[in-house]
């Protein structure tokens, strides 16, 4: 499972926190994408971060899991805000 060397966060897309939860809303396709504790931790790190394998790397640091299930669970959490229009692969726009 391959994962980008980089994502771009849609710059249109707006990040709040409600009840605990992080939710993002995509205005221009009016779909909204609601993340728990770890798929927060996750979105904070791709801000802060220009490489995924930085992220995964904190990841890695951050929880007590085998660093291949993390690579897959980063990959799929990538793909669910890429389907969603939240972000974009470097280089691919």
């Amino acid at each position: 499972m391959n994962l980008p060397a980089a994502v771009i966060i849609n710059s249109d897309i707006i990040c709040q926190e409600l009840d605990g939860q992080t939710v993002l809303l995509n205005p221009m396709t009016g779909g909204y994408f609601g993340l728990d504790n770890i798929s927060s931790f996750i979105w904070e790190l791709l801000q802060d971060f220009d490489s995924v394998q930085d992220v995964l790397g904190c990841m890695v640091e951050a929880f007590d899991a085998e660093p291949q299930q993390l690579q897959k669970d980063l990959s799929t959490f990538l793909e669910q805000l890429k389907s969603a229009d939240l972000i974009t692969e470097a280089g691919s726009q």
